[in-house]
């Protein structure tokens, strides 16, 4: 798992970013973690080579 700070982020949400490759799309986000099954759920993402935003509070 990446942890990225602010001055990181501020970076890299001023670059737009296109993507049409022809192939549908899905964010996918985690909001108020951790939790019990964090460490499942970022294994079952890696094992399908998915990837996704946590937000941990």
């Amino acid at each position: 798992m990446d942890v990225m700070g602010t001055p990181g982020l501020a970076q890299l949400l001023s670059i737009p970013t296109y993507t049409d490759d022809g192939r549908p799309i899905v964010y996918l986000t985690f909001d108020d973690g951790p939790s019990d099954y964090t460490q499942q759920v970022v294994a079952l993402l890696a094992r399908y080579g998915a990837q996704a935003t946590f937000f941990v509070v």
